[in-house]
């Protein structure tokens, strides 16, 4: 009798454990996910106050690639959340692409130079709706 109470007192303990190991490996999850959009937000940042920056200097496609090497740093974190809640839409991934080729038409002159916040600006409206989705939907405990 005493062996089955112990039994069943360290099965829930177990039980508990586990749950809490995987609800952190999810929060993990999302946090890396957020950071790498931030990362890319950044990216995007400083490519633009190279465009737009005086003195005008040469443009170094260093730094478009890391907006991209971010950016491919998210698709991949989000893939992995996405696997574990089908929910979760694409249109981030392919929302995120379509600022990045903007991005490369305004690198090369196709697009005037002042809009160049709006991209920074855009790739914010991307971070606000990945953590909306997110509460939404797989962490939708999470209070922060």
């Amino acid at each position: 009798m005493v062996a089955t109470v112990l039994l069943m007192a360290f099965t829930l303990f177990l039980w508990r454990s586990t749950a809490g190991l995987v609800r952190d490996a999810r929060l993990q999850r999302e946090d890396r996910c957020v950071e790498f959009l931030s990362l890319c937000a950044g990216a995007v940042g400083r490519v633009v106050s190279a465009v737009e920056g005086e003195p005008k200097q040469p443009f170094g496609w260093e730094l478009y690639a890391a907006a991209w090497d971010a950016w491919r740093q998210f698709g991949a974190s989000y893939a992995v959340i996405r696997r574990y809640n089908g929910s979760l839409s694409d249109d981030l991934v392919t929302k995120g692409e379509t600022i990045l080729n903007d991005l490369r038409g305004y690198c090369q002159g196709k697009v005037p130079v002042n809009q160049g916040a709006s991209f920074y600006h855009r790739f914010g409206e991307l971070e606000v709706d990945l953590r909306r989705s997110l509460r939404r939907g797989w962490f939708a405990r999470r209070t922060t």
